[in-house]
Order: structure tokens, then sequence, then C-alpha cells
């Protein structure tokens, strides 16, 4: 009894450790004032990141025109007008992105990505696709496309959270990934665009959860298991 206890304490301090579901990251927009040429820095930081990672913020990927930004919203006009498709939008760069990183050791499991807003003009893009690409690979789709919805007062159109927990190659994860989202279907070049804050409250409007485990140095993990087979054999001994 005594040996396969000293084994159990074994095995557990050899196993990784891991924490419950935590905000990786999570962006704020109420803090954006908008207005002439302010549609928010790029890349804009996140405002919560987690102490095992680390993050290049929402980015946008390509030229923004002139023109006067939402308040509590963070994004874009310069949307592609021809052939609008999610091919023609990757070609133009019309698409925001982010990534992030863990610590050495450390492996990410995704779990989601969660519910937020999305504020369009009516002449901005009208769909758009979630996509995530691990280290220089290609980037995959998340889901479907997904139709914003037609409201374009500071209300915003609310998007149901996106669950990433069944994406296999979203689980332990030890290298950088990026998340985009791509949009098309704008019809006039100064159609906007954005991330949003409908409520103005200082609680992050844009979040992705998921999980972190500690991952033991391989002479540690090894030092620790002679360590607990010693204590096995010098009770073994007595």
């Amino acid at each position: 009894m005594k040996t396969k206890l000293l084994l159990l304490v074994c095995v557990c301090l050899i196993n990784i450790s891991a924490n419950a579901s935590v905000v990786l990251v999570g962006w704020d927009f109420s803090t954006l004032t908008g207005g002439s040429g302010n549609f928010g820095a790029s890349p804009y930081a996140p405002g919560t990141i987690d102490n095992d990672v680390s993050a290049v913020g929402l980015t946008r990927n390509h030229t923004l025109g002139t023109g006067s930004g939402a308040a509590n919203a963070w994004g874009a006009n310069n949307f592609n007008i021809v052939t609008p498709s999610e091919a023609s939008a990757i070609t133009a760069n019309n698409f925001y992105s982010f990534s992030i990183t863990p610590d050495p050791l450390i492996a990410m499991s995704f779990e989601s990505i969660g519910a937020y807003n999305i504020r369009r003009s009516s002449s901005g893009p009208s769909t758009g696709q979630w996509q995530y690409r691990i280290g220089t690979g290609s980037f995959a789709d998340i889901g479907s496309d997904i139709t914003w919805g037609a409201i374009t007062t500071a209300a915003g159109n609310p998007q149901s959270l996106i669950d990433l927990s069944g994406i296999s190659a979203l689980q332990n994860v030890t290298e950088t990934v990026t998340f985009r989202l791509i949009a098309w279907g704008a019809t006039t070049v100064g159609g906007t665009f954005y991330f949003n804050d409908p409520l103005d409250t200082a609680a992050n409007d844009l979040v992705l959860n998921g999980d972190l485990v500690a991952i033991p140095e391989p002479s540690r993990a090894l030092l620790l298991g002679i360590g607990g087979l010693g204590l096995i054999f010098r009770r073994r001994r007595q």
C-alpha cells in the first residue's frame, strides 16, 4: 500500500498542472473616443493578458481610409468593394488579426472566443469569417461565414460565442497562434466595420478564453522521477 502511494506521489509530481479556464487576452473598447481619423490604434494592445502569455494586439492589415471613427469601437473603413468574397478580402488584406504566444514550458488549449458585438455602417462589410493559424502554417476557417446583421447604430449586432474546444489543432499548443477576422461585402470605401462596446462599460468586449498547462523541464521531471523511485527502494530495504 505504501509503495503504491509513493508511486502515485511520484506520478503527480511529474505530471503537468493545468489551470481552470481563464481569459488569455481581452480588449475593452469603452476608452476609445472615436472622432476624425480615430479608429483606434493598430496594434491595439489587450487590456487583459494572462501572465504566462504574450500577445500582438488587434491589428488592421489594410490601409485605413479617411473619415471619423465611432466611439467605444475599434475598426476601419476602406474595404474592398470589387467582387466581394472571402478570397478577394484576403487578397486585399481586409482582415483584423491578433496573435498569442505561450511562455516557454507553457502549452495553451483554446476554449472559446467570447460573445462579442459588431458595429457596421450601412455600406460596411456585411459578411465575415474567423480563421486561425498555428505557427507559420496555413490559415484554417473556424466554422462558417457570419452575416453580421443590419443594425448600424451604436447598439451594434450581438454575435454568439465561438466554441474552439472541439478544434484539436488548438489544444496543447506551444507555438504562436494567430487569429484573424476577414470582412467583405462593403459597398463603398467609406463603409465602416468595428468591434463594438454597445454598453460603454469597462468590461472586456472581446475575449479569448482557454487553459494553460505548465510543462516540466525534462531534467526536472527526470530528477523527480528518480527521487520518487529512491524513496520506494529505500522503503523496501528498511
